[in-house]
């Protein structure tokens, strides 16, 4: 019951002896698999080790865990940092084993809420010195678990022999950000250069790409602007300064980057005999992270969207052939 940040089982490690987190406490949100999976085990490289979610591997092409699963869903974890049979391979560091919460007879749920808003904040006290307010950077976590056995009165009743068990969680936050920008002047987009200078001062001279020779005045003539190039620049937001040389920043933006995570994660036990027991799981996670629209035009800089969507599945199943023989079969 102690705090973990994040919410993420894989922060564990950290009690690990030869487990050392290298990641930015800030990005281990759920979506965060980079910072996630930023983690050296016995030596080994960061992000050099192999994940499973009930036997099956979630690593990625880059070493990361392709899913976060969320504590309410997690019976256990286990680091192995050495001394791993055959079966544990694609790894250069340890293996993190993790095992999803299966249900008993009794009906057990957990429901949970973290809220933080901008309001309740207290600012820096050199912003407060400076006259500068608290940036909003509100967020919120919600999600529910429950698990139990099978019983669907007077149908089916699967105490000792069928359980089940379910988790939710989501996850959003908003981030402010702010930059500048060199936006081109009006005469710039009319394709005038006579005003545009240097750094040092000096005129920037444009140049016929047919002759090689300068513009006269500086400004390009009519008949070689492009209508579809002019409607693209003037699209372009206006400076709000008067920029000293090209390049200079005369454009300052502020944005929201809202980002957003949610996943549900379902396990099913099966005891069909004392000798063979089976179980599927199932887990979906989805995440948007939306770049900072500086500006409502098209033409705005950072207009993309990070899109995830994950589907885990694990089938497993255990045979008791004799008290020294126990086979398993897996599918994931």
């Amino acid at each position: 019951d102690r705090p973990n940040l994040g919410r993420k089982p894989f922060m564990m490690s950290k009690l690990v002896q030869n487990g050392i987190q290298v990641g930015n406490p800030a990005y281990n949100r759920m979506q965060d698999q980079s910072g996630s999976s930023a983690i050296s085990i016995s030596g080994g490289p960061v992000r050099g080790n192999n994940y499973l979610l009930d036997g099956v591997p979630i690593t990625d092409a880059t070493n990361r865990a392709i899913i976060i699963p969320s504590v309410e869903a997690v019976m256990e974890v286990k680091v192995q940092a050495n001394t791993y049979d055959a079966e544990m391979a694609r790894t250069g560091g340890g293996m993190f084993n993790t095992i999803i919460r299966s249900g008993g007879n009794q009906i057990h749920g957990s429901l949970y809420g973290h809220l933080r808003r901008t309001s309740w904040d207290a600012n820096s006290f050199f912003n407060n010195a400076a006259g500068i307010p608290i940036t909003e950077q509100p967020n919120s976590t919600w999600g529910a678990s429950l698990n139990g056995a099978v019983v669907i009165p007077k149908i089916y009743d699967g105490r000792n022999k069928t359980f089940f068990s379910a988790a939710i969680e989501q996850y959003d936050d908003v981030q402010s950000g702010s930059s500048t920008f060199y936006a081109p002047t009006a005469l710039e987009r009319a394709g005038d250069f006579s005003q545009t200078y240097t750094k040092s001062g000096a005129l920037m001279v444009i140049s016929d790409p047919f002759t090689k020779a300068p513009f006269p005045g500086n400004k390009i003539p009519a008949s070689l602007l492009n209508p579809i190039g002019l409607n693209i620049a003037n699209t372009f937001v206006a400076p709000k300064t008067t920029p000293a040389y090209y390049g200079d920043q005369d454009l300052t933006a502020s944005a929201q980057l809202k980002s957003h995570a949610a996943q549900k994660i379902f396990k099913l036990d099966e005891n069909f005999t004392t000798w063979w027991r089976a179980s599927a799981s199932y887990a979906r996670y989805y995440s948007l992270e939306p770049g900072n629209s500086w500006f409502t035009s098209i033409s705005s800089p950072d207009q993309w969207r990070l899109q995830r969507r994950v589907d885990a599945t694990a089938i497993n199943n255990d045979f008791t052939l004799s008290p020294s023989t126990v086979v398993s079969v897996r599918y994931g």
